[in-house]
């Protein structure tokens, strides 16, 4: 998992360029760049790699598709706009709405039939089974003629 920084050097670089920035650097850069794609904590537990993305608003199944291609998780779908104003009427806009798209490198190959994904209170939840290790595999070498 050399590929993912882990969320106590997140949390101190954040420190650092609060002290620096100020602390309201943070909620400036947010307008600025914009996040489309759902916010995810990724973590391995018991056998498993579990991911856990924020999907507030799904109302069907039919608003997201989950699947494994390769050794990446893609996540599709799409927020409905819940509110009776256009947005550009919004007097504060931070929530993410509309289609969105996630592909998620798994740090660790996993078992594709044995995948378990919920959704409850704007939460999906995706436990993965970790493939077992098959450890060191022999390859014959074929000299075939000399010449």
């Amino acid at each position: 998992m050399e590929d993912y920084l882990s969320p106590a050097l997140w949390k101190k670089l954040r420190g650092q360029a609060g002290q620096i920035l100020g602390e309201e650097f943070w909620e400036d850069l947010s307008h600025l760049l914009p996040r489309k794609e759902p916010r995810l904590d990724l973590y391995l537990h018991e056998g498993e790699l579990v991911v856990a993305a924020e999907l507030a608003g799904l109302k069907s199944p039919e608003h997201l598709k989950v699947g494994l291609g390769g050794n990446f998780l893609h996540l599709h779908g799409e927020t409905e706009y819940p509110y009776p104003v256009p947005e550009e009427d919004l007097l504060l806009a931070e929530r993410s709405l509309g289609r969105f798209s996630r592909k998620i490198k798994l740090p660790v190959a996993v078992l594709p039939q044995e995948i378990k994904a919920r959704y409850e209170n704007g939460l999906l939840v995706i436990r993965l089974a970790i493939a077992p290790d098959p450890g060191d595999v022999p390859v014959e070498v074929d000299f075939g003629q000399q010449p």
